[in-house]
């Protein structure tokens, strides 16, 4: 696979801004990990994600493939 030009790979600085809506997943049972925004290689470290995951309930979970660490800030679900 190609890596699209532009994004930042491995250790380099990046900015992301988003906006999502928090909301209780009805399939948390299935699933305990929603995507918000990820980029990568599935290799240890070298995956950039945003998510939620049950692992850090109600935080921003930053996902490093194995290199992985969640925020203190509880995000706020919109019910």
């Amino acid at each position: 696979m190609r890596m699209p030009k532009g994004l930042p790979a491995g250790s380099t600085s990046r900015t992301v801004a988003i906006w999502f809506q928090a909301r209780r997943s009805r399939y948390c049972h299935v699933s305990t990990e929603a995507g918000i925004v990820q980029w990568g290689s599935a290799v240890n470290g070298q995956m950039f994600g945003l998510i939620t995951s049950l692992n850090a309930p109600d935080k921003l979970y930053f996902f490093g493939y194995n290199v992985d660490t969640y925020g203190t800030t509880a995000l706020t679900q919109k019910r």
